[in-house]
């Protein structure tokens, strides 16, 4: 979560004062605007690149899984949640199989972090968590860079 204060004294300026509190807010909301769609733009792109990685890491047998890997961004402002998941439920006698879940938390406390005889060469069980850990500073500044980027195209002089 980002939080921003501002704290403003102006004793004895009590008419100034008024008018500078009420263009406080409205600057404060614009810039956080701002600053949120630059943010939202940034983690569209990297959960786009995340997604990537994961499908080519996840194993491919029938498809089902490489499918199922959904992204999304959900907040608004500078309160922004980027996710990606992955789902593969298979029904057999009614019974349900998310061979999602199965693959990426118990498979690796079993057998390991790396299939014995994959069926597709390259992938590998945590194939959502290993991209996060191989990207993460770089997506850190991917956002980074888009926020800026939106704040100058909003006008805001960025150093």
């Amino acid at each position: 979560m980002t939080r921003l204060d501002i704290d403003i004294d102006l004793n004895g300026l009590r008419t100034s004062g008024q008018r500078i509190a009420s263009l406080m807010p409205a600057y404060r909301k614009k810039l956080l605007a701002t600053m949120g769609r630059g943010a939202k733009r940034g983690m569209h792109d990297v959960l786009d690149e995340w997604k990537v990685e994961a499908v080519d890491l996840a194993p491919l047998d029938k498809g089902l899984l490489r499918r199922g890997i959904h992204t999304k961004v959900t907040g608004k402002s500078a309160n922004l949640t980027a996710t990606i998941q992955s789902s593969a439920v298979e029904s057999s006698n009614g019974q349900r199989f998310d061979y999602a879940y199965y693959l990426h938390n118990v498979y690796p406390e079993k057998y390991g972090d790396s299939f014995q005889n994959p069926t597709t060469p390259g992938t590998i069980p945590n194939y959502l968590e290993k991209p996060a850990e191989e990207n993460k500073e770089r997506w850190k500044q991917m956002i980074e860079d888009e926020i800026k980027a939106e704040m100058s195209r909003a006008g805001y002089n960025i150093r």
